[in-house]
């Protein structure tokens, strides 16, 4: 009986990087997909705070510390702002999901987080 060898054959290394290929090309379509969703789904929460402040910021001046003040100030609070609301809404959304499994286990007490 001829030895088995424990390197594969030529033949066999190549389907298996092919494979690995396939492998690691459907995970990544996957997992784009579902990262494409969740992107989507942050940027008309952020777009949806902040194009309204940009659309009325004043016109830039000369002067550095005025367009800070003016201009990127409002920017920065409405972002801020978008990405709390953002954050809390996942809060509620995990809030949910928990006080649901609860009930499908059978608690008796209502589950709050946070």
């Amino acid at each position: 009986m001829p030895r088995k060898s424990r390197y594969p054959t030529p033949d066999e290394a190549r389907r298996n990087y092919e494979l690995g290929i396939e492998e690691a090309r459907d995970k990544w379509v996957r997992k784009s997909k579902a990262g494409a969703g969740a992107f989507e789904e942050w940027f008309y929460n952020f777009a949806t705070y902040v194009y309204p402040v940009v659309r009325h910021l004043p016109p830039k001046t000369g002067d550095v510390a005025t367009n800070v003040a003016s201009r990127v100030v409002p920017v920065a609070e409405a972002a801020k702002r978008a990405a709390e609301l953002y954050r809390l809404k996942k809060i509620e959304e995990r809030e949910r999901k928990i006080e649901a499994l609860a009930r499908r286990a059978g608690a008796l007490i209502p589950i709050k987080t946070g």
